[in-house]
């Protein structure tokens, strides 16, 4: 009896240990660290997206920009068509205003003669030490000669001449004195109407922006339409062509009669005091900061933003003391 029990015992025990090696086993098996890719790695930072959000999202962006800019295109609001109206407006203008000074062959179509002169000139300061080592010629179609100028003066000057030589000298020298004083008169004055006319533009540059960023309403674009009329005459009335030949011509003949009668000024040695570069009459008395040109107290009043002899910019002015 006691083999038969001790039989069945070791016949259970030899089934139970079968079934347990065909039963799959659960495990938890973990790899070495060597052998695990980095980029198998997993980021716990929830912060930082992954590769698949970071790639949707660039295209997602980039689809809808396309997709915006091309709705903006094929389906332009009222207030679309205004904006681009006045931008068009502004750019025919400004390449109309300095047409007169752009070499065609050199103006980039891309940009315009405008674009192209407020890119090379809208940020310089005048020279006033260093000699420039190209002509302005060079860039912009302007005349720098002086050879009709000089030819208006020795025809002036020829009225002047009679027999008597030194009633010929006291003639001419008076009416170079009288024509100094006319002409710099002339030049302050056009200077002053070329000057408001781009101070004119400039506030009317500076206001684009504010009508063109205003929210979208039923209102804006009568508003847009009303400000291109008013832009389109404030251009009009601002043509600078003339204002601008002018002045340059009546700059280059006060420059000649003060080359002129600088030459009496110099053998002049009854005051310790020289003389004023303006007027020749008076002593100077003030300074232009930074150029470092001498005027007397009344031409140095007449002066507000520009040297008159140089065209430099005044920062400030400053009396002059001689011991």
């Amino acid at each position: 009896m006691c083999f038969f029990l001790i039989g069945n015992v070791l016949f259970i025990t030899r089934q139970m240990a079968a079934l347990r090696e065909n039963v799959p086993r659960n495990r938890i098996e973990y790899a070495i660290w060597d052998e695990v890719e980095p980029s198998a790695a997993v980021s716990l930072d929830t912060t930082v997206p992954g590769k698949y959000k970071s790639t949707v999202s660039n295209i997602l962006s980039k689809h809808c920009t396309e997709v915006k800019l091309l709705s903006e295109d094929m389906i332009q609001t009222s207030s679309h068509l205004s904006k681009k109206k006045l931008k068009d407006l502004i750019t025919k203008q400004n390449n109309e205003i300095f047409s007169f000074m752009g070499h065609s062959e050199k103006v980039p179509e891309a940009l315009g003669v405008a674009e192209t002169i407020f890119r090379r000139y809208g940020r310089d300061i005048p020279s006033i030490k260093i000699q420039p080592t190209t002509s302005i010629t060079d860039d912009l179609k302007l005349d720098v000669t002086m050879d009709r100028t000089l030819s208006e003066f020795n025809d002036e000057l020829a009225k002047h001449r009679t027999i008597d030589g030194v009633c010929d000298y006291i003639s001419q020298t008076r009416w170079l004195s009288g024509q100094y004083k006319t002409i710099g008169e002339e030049v302050l004055r056009l200077e002053t109407i070329l000057f408001q006319k781009m101070d004119l533009l400039d506030k009317l540059h500076q206001r684009i922006p504010m009508i063109t960023s205003l929210m979208h309403n039923d209102a804006l674009p009568d508003l847009i339409d009303s400000f291109t009329k008013y832009a389109e005459s404030v251009y009009e009335s601002s043509h600078f062509e003339e204002n601008y030949h002018q002045l340059v011509e009546a700059y280059k003949k006060w420059n000649v009669c003060r080359e002129l009668l600088s030459v009496q000024s110099v053998m002049k040695k009854d005051s310790a005091e020289p003389p004023c570069s303006i007027c020749l009459l008076e002593s100077i008395s003030y300074t232009i900061v930074p150029c470092g040109h001498t005027y007397c107290s009344g031409c140095s009043k007449k002066q507000n933003t520009t040297c008159f002899i140089c065209r430099g910019p005044i920062r400030e002015r400053v009396k002059l003391y001689f011991a």
